[in-house]
């Protein structure tokens, strides 16, 4: 696999949505691109809500749902980091906590 990258744009938008700083904005978009939910695995709402994501911006196809964020990628590329709508947290939680096998 290609090594992850973020953009100026999505390194800010780690810092400002995730909390972290920007010097470990790569470190977060590789950890949300390894563990994160593909669009496949999600249902209900949430695919819903990532589909209508893609469809907004075609260039990002490859999103990730990650610890209460929408991850936004272009193919190894982290371009946007979105905070998901609180109406779906619970459920992306326990999406990832089924993936993880738990």
């Amino acid at each position: 696999m290609n090594e992850v990258r973020v953009t100026k744009h999505g390194r800010s938008r780690v810092k400002d949505r995730v909390g972290l700083r920007k010097g470990l904005a790569e470190k977060e978009a590789e950890r949300a691109f390894l563990h994160g939910l593909k669009h496949g695995e999600t249902k209900g709402n949430l695919f819903k809500n990532i589909t209508s994501l893609y469809f907004k911006n075609r260039t990002a196809n490859n999103i990730r749902v990650f610890h209460g964020k929408v991850y936004v990628f272009r193919d190894n590329v982290l371009i946007a980091v979105l905070n998901l709508p609180g109406n779906l947290i619970r459920l992306a939680d326990k999406l990832e906590k089924e993936k993880k096998g738990g």
